[in-house]
């Protein structure tokens, strides 16, 4: 599962508020793609982690933009 991949990745156990960070991520992914979670699952970590990168350089983007 996605959880499982990042507390590797981090190597250590994931706080809470952890989880909920990958849980959001999840979902934006997922929405974003229109992904069911299981789609999102057997997707590899470096391709989920480059997506995550570019919707949040995207999103600084458009902040700035926006001023």
């Amino acid at each position: 599962m996605i959880k499982e991949k990042f507390q590797k990745l981090k190597g250590k156990a994931s706080s809470q508020n952890d989880a909920a960070k990958v849980q959001h991520l999840a979902f934006i992914l997922c929405e974003t793609f229109g992904w069911d979670y299981y789609t999102l699952q057997k997707q590899p970590l470096p391709f989920v982690l480059s997506m995550i990168d570019e919707l949040y350089k995207k999103s600084e983007k458009e902040k700035k933009m926006s001023k």
